[in-house]
């Protein structure tokens, strides 16, 4: 299934079992009751948005691109992965994170968690991520390269700092877990 630059929009389960797909649009799943299950097959999203107030369920890991915007309802990681390029805009949705959500965009990014707490996260990638609120890790939290730009970001399980991180003034490579980073604003 090849999208290009259209737009897809889905109101119940998508499965790419068998198959491949790419997009450069923007997928919404809309469903306003109920569950439904994503399987992505290894291929990447461009963006998503959760708008309908169903449970959206990942069996496999999801890859975007670009955004994810979590409007309403709730997605929910189960034992999968999730690796974004994008920001992140929780505008009223909900996930439920229980393995590593990863970013891993290079250019400058916002995170706004909306008080969801994350099971462990990476940043992994040379971009400039800017917490719009106070980001809250329960597992590891991998600080591999890059810029956290935030006000409070809490980790309640160990944390790993990788040499190509920025250490400004206001890191310390000195972190111990659980901890409080205070990144620079």
């Amino acid at each position: 299934l090849t999208l290009a630059g259209n737009a897809l929009t889905l109101s119940g389960s998508f499965d790419a079992t068998g198959g491949n797909f790419s997009s450069t649009a923007l997928t919404t799943f809309d469903g306003t009751s109920g569950g439904f299950e994503v399987t992505s097959n290894g291929d990447a999203f461009s963006g998503v948005t959760i708008a309908g107030g169903a449970t959206v369920t990942l069996l496999d890991a999801m890859k975007m691109s670009g955004d994810l915007n979590l409007n309403a309802g709730t997605l929910a990681m189960g034992t999968s992965n999730v690796t974004l390029s994008g920001s992140l805009v929780d505008g009223g949705g909900a996930f439920t994170a229980s393995n590593t959500v990863t970013f891993d965009g290079t250019d400058s990014k916002t995170i706004t968690s909306d008080g969801n707490t994350f099971s462990a996260v990476t940043f992994g990638a040379a971009g400039t991520w800017t917490l719009s609120n106070a980001m809250d890790v329960d597992g590891l939290l991998t600080l591999t390269d890059g810029t956290v730009n935030s006000s409070t970001l809490n980790a309640g399980g160990n944390v790993t700092q990788g040499s190509a991180f920025d250490r400004s003034e206001e890191h310390t490579s000195e972190l111990q877990s659980p901890c409080n980073l205070v990144c620079r604003l």
